[in-house]
């Protein structure tokens, strides 16, 4: 069984990916993307200057893979046993039939609070986070994944939602299979971390 976290960046994947390694899953991440991803928010960080204090929150890990990773031949079967984050659209390359299964977490978030949190990471909003397009694209690839045999269960958890109720978020991961302890997991999300606060809920 691979366990995979996935969602629209910005949606709190490394959250979750975060809080289920602490309720008691093997997360697999390159050390190597960590630095240069904090790299890259340290700049980002710097030009915010004061303004971070109230708005934009770089994350505290990633959770990220090696670009190269995904293009192994065995991707993602080599991560048998363990969790890992793969971002919407690429969740939808993960091989599709056969074993070892699927069971995912796919992490939803307000748009307007995404595109306010992407423009801070990168100073443009993808065009596709203007309009409800956004919305029929995410709610697609739930639909699309959990019409595959391999996935015995995909999750659908708004970041809103694990913010107010962490406790309960987990426990419902717990009914649904995954093998975490959900008072443990449920002490990693943290609302004064939460990016750009003043963006609608």
């Amino acid at each position: 069984m691979i366990g995979i976290v996935s969602g629209y960046m910005r949606s709190g994947t490394s959250c979750m990916m975060q809080a289920l390694e602490a309720g008691g899953m093997c997360a697999m991440r390159s050390l190597e993307r960590d630095k240069a991803m904090h790299a890259q928010q340290a700049k980002i960080s710097a030009q915010w200057g004061d303004a971070v204090a109230d708005s934009y929150r770089p994350n505290d890990q990633y959770y990220e893979l090696n670009p190269s990773d995904y293009h192994i031949d065995d991707f993602p079967l080599m991560f048998d046993g363990r969790l890992i984050k793969c971002l919407a659209p690429g969740v939808m390359l993960v091989s599709p039939a056969g074993r070892p299964l699927y069971r995912c977490v796919f992490m939803r978030r307000n748009r307007r609070a995404i595109a306010d949190s992407v423009y801070a990471m990168t100073g443009r909003v993808p065009s596709m986070l203007e309009s409800d397009l956004f919305d029929r694209r995410m709610a697609k690839t739930v639909d699309c994944l959990r019409d595959r045999k391999s996935f015995v269960s995909v999750e659908e958890v708004w970041f809103d939602e694990m913010v107010r109720d962490p406790r309960g978020t987990f426990e419902r991961l717990l009914r649904a299979g995954w093998p975490i302890d959900p008072a443990v997991a449920a002490e990693v999300p943290d609302s004064s971390k939460r990016r750009m606060l003043g963006a609608a809920a």
